[in-house]
């Protein structure tokens, strides 16, 4: 199945332990640079093209799972089931075993 229509969509959708070890990676690692220089290599779509939202500990997320983030994010913006780093929510199994999973620039 596929979860875009566009078959040049690049999913990106590796599994994080926080927000934070997230955070750190896209914004203070070797990943800074590639991240400002997107724009050079992919075209811009309209709307949010990342999408975090909480997975239960050893869920594999499939493709499918991220159209369906990245719409309930596009159509009611950031909420606790699909949101942004500019406006996170705290995982609602806080001290039990859930984990983020972040999609990247879908472009």
């Amino acid at each position: 199945m596929r979860a875009f229509e566009d078959d040049r969509l690049i999913i990106n959708m590796p599994v994080w332990a926080s927000i934070e070890s997230l955070r750190e990676y896209v914004y203070s690692s070797g990943h800074t640079e590639p991240l400002r220089r997107r724009q050079e290599w992919f075209e811009v779509i309209e709307g949010p093209a990342t999408v975090l939202w909480w997975v239960p500990a050893g869920h594999i997320p499939i493709a499918v799972e991220v159209r369906e983030a990245l719409d309930r994010l596009r159509c009611d913006g950031p909420k606790a089931t699909a949101f942004t780093f500019k406006e996170s929510f705290p995982s609602p199994g806080v001290g039990t075993d859930i984990d983020p999973i972040h999609m990247g620039d879908s472009k």
